[in-house]
């Protein structure tokens, strides 16, 4: 009997650390604390509001309501409309210039975000 109370107690506290490593947050979340997040892997959903690339490398602007962020991938440009959960590490655009040559970050997305905050891309789903 004490060891299925254990067990049950291990599985609860790793369900628990599962869902905690997963963190899911607002897109004003990130923006309004960018210090908590920055290099930190988050997850954030919205709906793909623009996007500029080619050779499916690019950014697209995800948007929750009021507010948005842009997002790098490699993994190919969403479709304009279309509702994501997007995952990926906050990353300054100056360290983006890092993992591209500063050529390929269109001028529209250097005016809008500024030395703002971009989401590094690993993972996304459709809604």
């Amino acid at each position: 009997m004490k060891r299925v109370v254990f067990g049950m107690k291990l599985v609860a506290v790793v369900m628990a650390g599962l869902v905690v490593g997963c963190a899911s947050t607002t897109i004003n979340g990130v923006m309004a604390d960018p210090g908590r997040y920055r290099d930190k892997e988050v997850t954030v959903a919205g709906e793909v509001e623009e996007s500029l690339g080619i050779l499916g490398r690019g950014f697209f602007k995800l948007r929750d309501g009021q507010d948005a962020l842009w997002v790098y991938t490699s993994r190919g440009l969403p479709r304009n409309g279309s509702r994501l959960n997007t995952r990926g590490r906050v990353r300054d655009l100056a360290s983006i210039d890092q993992l591209t040559s500063k050529e390929s970050v269109p001028e529209v997305v250097r005016q809008a975000v500024g030395n703002g905050l971009v989401l590094v891309e690993t993972d996304r789903k459709a809604q």
